[in-house]
């Protein structure tokens, strides 16, 4: 989006407060965003549950290309699946006119915001989501086929795309299907794993 874009919908949203309940923008003020605790295997449920009731959501996930069990023309069946990079948490912008206790009964796969240790809401930046939305646009479409590379189990990495060093370094937990590697970092108060490609990552 340009500059020019941005500036006139911040004008237009300005214009319609008190009209439509839209709220302005606040000059300068990078939006931040909740962690919703998910059902495994639902977040994609939640986000378009998000999107439906008027709540802009993010999963970080790309898509993988699997063999299944049907046959046609005598040949496998293969399809799309969708695989989060980081699996249970989607991202929604943060909005304290919204009781999000009550909101989130009405969110598909939905069970909760995370908590900090002190049982406030946890918030991250959007430069922290930025990071996120970096490994997704390059993890992109991937074939099947595998990508060579020659880390290991147990070696401490960065993340190449964390172009601000805002995540501490991270430990390889698990080589996974296409050349994919699991990388476990300590953020958000707990332990998270992080699927990411070869390039994506680099040892400290």
């Amino acid at each position: 989006m340009t500059e020019t874009t941005k500036g006139n919908l911040d004008t237009v949203r300005s214009a319609l407060t008190g009209i439509t309940g839209v709220e302005p923008v606040a000059v300068g003020q990078a939006e931040r965003y909740y962690v919703i605790v998910c059902r495994p295997n639902h977040e994609f449920e939640a986000v378009d549950s998000f999107r439906r009731n008027a709540q802009p959501a993010f999963w970080p996930s790309y898509e993988e290309l699997v063999t299944t069990r049907q046959r046609q023309n005598d040949q496998p069946v293969r399809r799309i699946r969708r695989i989060g990079i980081i699996s249970g948490y989607v991202f929604t912008p943060a909005s304290p006119s919204r009781d999000f206790t009550v909101f989130l009964q009405r969110i598909v796969g939905a069970i909760e915001i995370a908590k900090t240790f002190s049982g406030a809401p946890l918030v991250l930046d959007e430069a922290d989501v930025a990071v996120f939305r970096r490994i997704e646009a390059e993890e992109g479409f991937k074939d099947t086929v595998k990508t060579e590379h020659d880390f290991k189990i147990g070696e401490k990495v960065r993340f190449r795309d964390d172009l601000q060093r805002r995540w501490p370094p991270g430990k390889i937990i698990k080589l996974a299907r296409q050349g994919r590697i699991s990388v476990e970092v300590a953020m958000m108060g707990r332990k998270m794993e992080i699927k990411v490609l070869p390039h994506q990552i680099a040892r400290t």
